[in-house]
This record gives structure tokens, C-alpha cells and sequence, in this order.
């Protein structure tokens, strides 16, 4: 059943001028790796919403909310969902409710979803999307899940297709070389495999933007670039993985689990709720959170582990 966004009537008054949360929005046209042009949105929050903590990006904007799509006004609007739902993250992640929101056990946006709509339905199915997702990538890491390679015709990309027990959506990573040399790689979900594989073009084409961006910046590929000095740990990864040595790995992770076989039980839900809040006057936040084997995904300092 499809959602329908009610992203024009409850997102009218989000901006600041009429009193909203939302500072400024930024929206650039794009050429895409599929050769069409597609809108960038980046969403700003009101400075005074963002926790003391918030780390600034180097590679990637320091918006709240990114949103990437054909039409225009479906960008701004994936951006500003994306901004209230970061919203609700530094409202609530250190908070009196923390633990009820499962950000006691891990204090990040995964599993979290913010939408528009009349009903909790499609906000939920995101969030159980997403969280689907993040558990899979970390599991297949670790050597839980077998995997599959998808065949990609007339492409210079490969597809992986993750074989989890959450048997409505699939779980997808693609990869393709740089100019520079060095592999980037996006991953996704979605409730089939085109659909996963589409968003996962999406966040491939940004991460080879970024990372060429730093190269040509830099004068200085990912093999020898000082990844430490990058502050946040998503940039860090992504950098360590495009190098020769993150390639290894990760070529080596492709070929053990396209020979698993056994794939595990559903995980245990951590928390599968709504969280209210102020941004509730513009979308429902939701969170899913599944209970993982090993939390090594979580050490920043671990910039060999593939998620990003």
C-alpha cells in the first residue's frame, strides 16, 4: 500500500519565518551516473536546535537533511523529513526518554524515519526499512549473512544483494571505481531489489562525488590520505574503504559470504515506536531498532568496519 505524502499542506509553515525549525534549504541540480539530472536538497535546522556535541563534516555538507530525486519539490521535501527527524534525534538522544527510544543502546539515527502522512503506516514501514537495512550491512559484515552478486548489465557497477530473514525488503551495496582508482560504494533497501538498487545508485553517485572532491582538493588519494584527521567516523570509513587495503577487505568479504549458506533468525526488537515531540506538528518520527550480535560497529575508531 502506497503512503501519500501530505509534504505541502504540513511542511508550508516549516521554515523559520513562519516559525518553524527549519533555517534555510539549498537545492542543485546534479547529473546522475544513469545520465539524468536530478535534484541535491540540503535542509539547515535553526542553529539553536543542534545539540553542543554535533560534529562538523568535512567531505559531506553540514546540512540536517539530504533528499536527492527527479522532481524538484520531492527533493526539498525528503530533505526537510530528514532534518525534522535529526531534529528529534538531538532532542531525544541524551534526554529523560532515551532509553524508552533505545538510544541508551545505541545513540544514532538508525532506524529512524520521519514522514508526512495522516497515519503512523508509512512512517513506520521506513523506519522498519531502514533498520532492516543497518542490521543487515553489519551482520553480512561480521559474517552472518550469506550474499549474492546481481547481475548489472551495461553498467561499470556491481551489485551485491545481502540475504537477510527480512523476507519484505531487500538489502543491496553496489560499488564502482573512482576516477582516481579506489572503489566507493553505496548501499540500501527498499521493498524489491530494482527499488534497492536505485536508492543505492543514489547514495553511490554522491559518495564517489565526495570522495573525488577530496582528491582533487587534496592531491592526495584515499591510500595516502591522513584519514585521522577527518573528525567524523562515516568520512573515515568511506575514506579507508576507497583505498587499496579497504578494497582487500572488502573483496574479501564478497567472496566468503557469496559461499555462506545459513542465515540467521529474525533479531530481537529493541524498540518500535513513535517519537513525539515538537516536529510532530509537521511529520511522524518513528524508530525501529534491532538487537545486533556485536556492537564493534559502533567503536569510532574502528575505520575497517563497513558501515558508513
Amino acid at each position: 500500500m502506497v503512503s501519500i505524502s501530505f509534504a505541502p499542506v504540513r511542511y508550508r509553515d516549516v521554515f523559520e519565518k513562519f516559525g518553524g525549525p527549519i533555517e534555510r534549504l539549498e537545492v542543485t541540480p546534479k547529473p546522475s551516473s544513469d545520465g539524468r539530472e536530478r535534484h541535491c536538497a540540503n535542509a539547515y535546522l535553526n542553529a539553536s536546535l543542534r545539540p553542543s556535541w554535533y560534529q562538523r563534516r568535512r567531505l559531506y555538507a553540514n546540512a540536517d537533511g539530504s533528499g536527492t530525486h527527479l522532481v524538484r519539490n520531492t527533493a526539498c521535501y525528503i530533505a526537510i523529513s530528514e532534518a525534522l527527524e535529526r531534529w528529534a534525534f538531538y532532542s531525544e538522544c541524551d534526554g529523560a526518554q532515551r532509553q524508552a527510544f533505545a538510544f541508551d543502546r545505541e545513540a544514532t539515527t538508525t532506524g529512524m524515519a520521519a514522514f508526512p502522512g495522516l497515519t503512523s503506516r508509512g512512517v513506520r514501514t521506513r523506519a522498519a526499512i531502514e533498520a532492516a537495512e543497518r542490521w543487515s550491512i553489519v551482520e553480512w559484515w561480521l559474517g552472518r549473512l550469506p550474499s549474492r552478486l546481481v547481475p548489472q548489465d551495461g553498467t561499470a557497477e556491481a551489485a551485491l544483494e545481502i540475504v537477510s530473514p527480512f523476507s519484505r525488503c531487500s538489502i543491496v551495496i553496489v560499488w564502482r571505481a573512482c576516477s582516481f582508482g579506489g572503489l566507493a560504494y553505496g548501499f540500501s533497501a527498499g521493498a524489491t531489489i530494482s527499488e534497492a538498487i536505485q536508492h543505492a545508485r543514489v547514495e553511490l553517485d554522491r559518495n564517489i562525488s565526495v570522495l573525488e572532491k577530496l582528491v582533487r582538493e587534496t592531491g592526495l588519494g584515499p591510500g595516502s590520505f591522513p584519514i585521522d584527521t577527518l573528525a567524523v567516523g562515516m568520512e573515515r570509513r568511506l575514506t579507508f574503504f576507497a583505498s587499496p587495503a579497504g578494497e582487500v577487505m572488502f573483496r574479501a568479504r564478497v567472496g566468503q559470504s557469496c559461499k555462506t549458506e545459513a542465515v540467521p533468525q529474525m533479531p530481537r526488537t529493541l524498540v518500535d515506536c513513535e517519537i513525539p515531540g515538537p516536529w510532530t506538528s509537521y511529520a511522524t518520527v518513528w524508530r525501529i531498532l534491532y538487537e545486533q550480535t556485536s556492537d564493534a560497529y559502533l567503536d569510532e575508531s574502528r575505520n575497517d568496519f563497513f558501515l558508513f
